[in-house]
């Protein structure tokens, strides 16, 4: 596998599996000739990537580096749905090719948000759901471990997850309070 190929921006067209389309517009041929385009030579004010976007390529597994995905789905359910401002949240496991230290892992849990008609969310992301020029949106994201290590005062990430878990601070604090 290429090197850059590990945390690059992919976008899926099909399901891996199958190779029918997966939560895309009905013209799927559509799509992969926009998001090649976009990828390649930029659309809806970005300069694109720059490298050749081959379809083949975007069709491998890759464990997920983020919860854009599920972003990306449910933005693009909301354009075919019609638009109304709304925020979302979602906790999902997500896999990165880092050096696990005090306060990184290689797979965590990422809380997401998305605040619709907020901004900051790329144009070449929204313009091809069909989402209105008018419709801008935010995202955010943070692990679930970093406020927990906060709460219960733990500076190592791997003293919460992991063979060095402490038996005797799961035994003192079996449900996570969050203070509510």
């Amino acid at each position: 596998r290429a090197p850059g190929r590990r945390l690059r921006p992919i976008s899926y067209g099909y399901s891996p599996f199958t190779r029918t389309e997966a939560t895309a517009p009905s013209d799927a041929a559509n799509l992969e000739s926009c998001l090649r385009t976009v990828h390649q030579d930029g659309g809806y004010g970005s300069i694109g990537y720059g490298y050749s976007w081959k379809l083949a390529e975007s069709e491998k597994n890759l464990l997920r580096t983020h919860t854009t995905a599920v972003s990306s789905r449910m933005l693009y359910k909301l354009a075919q749905d019609g638009f109304k401002p709304a925020k979302y949240f979602s906790i999902d496991r997500v896999f990165r090719n880092e050096a696990i230290d005090r306060t990184h892992l290689a797979e965590f849990h990422q809380v997401e948000g998305l605040v619709g008609n907020s901004g900051m969310f790329r144009p070449e992301m929204l313009r091809p759901m069909g989402l209105p020029e008018d419709v801008n949106v935010i995202a955010w994201g943070l692990s679930l471990e970093r406020p927990t290590m906060i709460l219960y005062g733990i500076d190592n990430i791997r003293d919460l997850f992991g063979h060095k878990v402490s038996l005797a601070m799961v035994r003192r604090n079996p449900i996570c309070r969050l203070g509510f």
